[in-house]
Formats: structure tokens, C-alpha cells, sequence
């Protein structure tokens, strides 16, 4: 398993610490950037985190059984979402997004973490194309002003 998948499978089982690899956040910038997204929010006390696995309501929903969420958000500020693929070939994800559960408007914007773009956002339910064996994180927020 290559070093980014290995940050993948860490970040979507909420493993958040720099254990196993040596140095594998140090290594590759692309992990870097993702571990720093969750990271950064660690420390706010309105932290909360949706696992793929919790029982209750998912307020992301991706319709895939390879294609496993996780969703850091803080109600009203903004929602880090990570989809990692265990598919054993590319795929068009389409996810749900529960905008009202996660206490973001429904004007809220898709940004991807890695490269600044954005994701269009319509209706609550984003889409992209996900290679096998990848990660996609982007950041659902109010559009700025």
C-alpha cells in the first residue's frame, strides 16, 4: 500500500495520529495537506465527528458500499469531508449531503483541499470522479463574502 493510500484508509477510520509509517506525513506533501485539514479542527471544543460505521443518521451518504465517509463538522462553521475508495477500479461518486443536519446553509460551497478548486454544490449532493484506492476531501462552508 502506497503511502497516500495509507493516509487514506488513517483519515476515514479516524486514525489521526503520525503512528505507523515512519514519517509518512513528513514524506508526501498531499498527506501533509490532508492530515492538516483534520488537524487544524481537532482542538474546537464543537467538533463533531460522523463515522461511516455510527449507527443513526449519516448526513453523508455516498450510495456506494466501496466508497466509505467521514465527516468532521462544526455546526454552523463548516464541515470536513473525507470519501475513501476500496473499489478495485475508478468510480463516479455522488454524494448526499445533509446540509440542514450538519447546521450549514443550503447556499453553503464544496472546496476540494488539495487543490482550491471548487466542487459544484447543488441540491445537496456533490459529484466527482474517485479513482480506485483514493481519497477525495474536500470542505462543505458558507460562501465567502
Amino acid at each position: 500500500m502506497s503511502n497516500f493510500r495509507f493516509t487514506a484508509v488513517r483519515l476515514v477510520h479516524e486514525l489521526d495520529g503520525y503512528g505507523g509509517t515512519t514519517n509518512w506525513v513528513k514524506e508526501l506533501a498531499p498527506n501533509r495537506k490532508l492530515m492538516q485539514a483534520v488537524y487544524d479542527r481537532l482542538d474546537d471544543p464543537a467538533l463533531q465527528v460522523i463515522r461511516y460505521w455510527d449507527d443513526g443518521p449519516q448526513p453523508i451518504q455516498t450510495n456506494d458500499p466501496d466508497l466509505l465517509p467521514i465527516v468532521y463538522y462544526r455546526p454552523g462553521k463548516d464541515a470536513l469531508v473525507a470519501i475513501v475508495s476500496y473499489a478495485n477500479e475508478d468510480r463516479d461518486a455522488s454524494i448526499t449531503i445533509d446540509l440542514a443536519a450538519l447546521g450549514l446553509p443550503a447556499t453553503s460551497v464544496a472546496t476540494d483541499v488539495e487543490d482550491g478548486t471548487a466542487l459544484p454544490l447543488a441540491g445537496g449532493k456533490v459529484s466527482f470522479p474517485l479513482r480506485k484506492h483514493d481519497i477525495r476531501m474536500f470542505i462543505i462552508a458558507s460562501p465567502q463574502r
